[in-house]
C-alpha cells in the first residue's frame, strides 16, 4: 500500500514492515562492507608508503612478534579502505534514511557527502601533521631518562685518542718517540678511567615501542578525529531538517563541553595534552557549526520571505 502524495510531504514511498527495514539494512551493510573491502585492496598497494608516513616521526620502533608485520599492514589497508570508501558508505546511509525524509530534505544528499568526507579527511590530516609528531616528541621523549650523566660513546672515546695522537705529532722533533707514546698512553688511561666512573651506578631507561601498537594507536586516532571533525555536518543537517535548533544547542554548551572532553579522554592517549589537542578542536567545531546553522537558517527564511 502506497502513501498519498502531498506537496512537501513524504510521498511515493512504499510502506515497509520492521523485517523489510532489517532486510534493506542488511543489504546496505553488505554493500558498504564490500566497498570497504575493495577500498582496502586498492589501498593495500600503497601500504608501505602509508606505513612510513605514519611512523616517520618516531626515532625507533621494533617488531615484537613474527606475525606483527602482517597484522599491522592489514590494519593499515583496512583503515585506508574506510577513508577511500567513506563517500559510498555515506551514500548508503543516506539512502537508508531517505524514505523518512521530505522531498526538500533529500536535496542535502550531495553537500552532506562532500562535506562529511572532506572533514573526515581533514581530521586524519590533523592527526598526521599535529598529533603524531607530538606523540613522537613528547611521549617518546618522556620515556627516556637516566639517573646520571650518559656514558661517553665509542666515537667520543676515539676522538680523545685522535686528539692525543695529533698533539703528540705536533711535538718538537727533538722529543723522543718513547716520551710521545708515554703521554699518549696516559691520555688513553685517563679516558678509560673516566668511562669506568661514568658507568658505575647508573640507571638508563629507554623506549622499546612496538610497531604494531604504535600503528594501532595512530589508526585509531585517524578514525576518532575523522569522526569528531564530522560533528559540524551532523549538527548543520539536523538543524536544517528541524530536528534541533541552534538556540537549544547554544543553551547546552556546558553539557556539550563536558561530553566533548569525556570523549577526548577516551579516544586519546592518557595524558592531558593529548586530550586538550582533541577536545579543543572538537568544541571549536561545535561553535562553528552553530554559526553556520544560524546563517543557513537565516538564508532559508529570507528565501521564503522573498518568495
Amino acid at each position: 500500500m502506497n502513501q498519498v502524495n502531498e506537496p512537501g510531504k513524504r510521498g511515493g514511498e512504499k510502506y515497509m514492515s520492521f523485517f523489510d527495514h532489517l532486510e534493506e539494512l542488511r543489504g546496505r551493510l553488505f554493500r558498504s562492507i564490500a566497498a570497504i573491502a575493495l577500498g582496502s585492496i586498492a589501498a593495500g598497494i600503497f601500504h608501505k608508503r602509508i606505513f612510513f608516513a605514519i611512523t616517520r616521526s618516531v626515532p625507533e620502533l621494533y617488531w615484537h612478534t613474527p606475525l606483527e608485520p602482517y597484522f599491522t599492514f592489514l590494519k593499515i589497508a583496512v583503515v585506508a579502505g574506510i577513508f577511500v570508501s567513506f563517500p559510498y558508505v555515506l551514500y548508503e546511509l543516506w539512502q537508508f534514511v531517505s524514505p523518512g525524509l521530505y522531498r526538500k530534505e533529500k536535496k542535502y544528499l550531495l553537500p552532506f557527502i562532500i562535506s562529511s568526507w572532506a572533514l573526515f579527511v581533514l581530521g586524519a590530516v590533523f592527526v598526521l601533521l599535529v598529533m603524531l609528531p607530538f606523540i613522537a616528541s613528547y611521549l617518546y621523549g618522556a620515556g627516556q631518562f637516566e639517573s646520571a650523566q650518559a656514558p661517553r660513546t665509542l666515537e667520543q672515546r676515539w676522538e680523545t685518542v685522535a686528539e692525543a695522537w695529533l698533539e703528540s705529532q705536533a711535538e718538537p722533533r727533538d722529543a723522543t718517540a718513547a716520551a710521545q707514546l708515554d703521554r699518549l698512553r696516559q691520555r688513553i688511561e685517563l679516558d678509560l678511567e673516566s668511562v669506568r666512573s661514568e658507568t658505575g651506578g647508573q640507571t638508563r631507561v629507554g623506549n622499546v615501542w612496538s610497531v604494531g601498537r604504535y600503528v594501532h594507536l595512530a589508526l585509531m586516532l585517524f578514525l576518532a578525529f575523522g569522526l569528531a571533525f564530522d560533528m559540524p555536518v551532523v549538527i548543520v543537517v539536523l538543524t536544517l531538517m528541524g530536528v534541533v535548533k541552534p538556540a537549544t544547542l547554544g543553551k547546552a554548551r556546558p553539557v556539550v563541553l563536558v561530553v566533548v572532553f569525556i570523549c577526548a579522554a577516551i579516544l586519546t592517549p592518557p595524558d592531558p595534552v593529548s586530550q586538550m589537542m582533541m577536545g579543543v578542536p572538537m568544541y571549536l567545531l561545535f561553535e562553528i557549526s552553530l554559526v553556520v546553522s544560524r546563517i543557513l537558517l537565516w538564508m532559508k527564511r529570507e528565501k521564503k520571505t522573498a518568495a
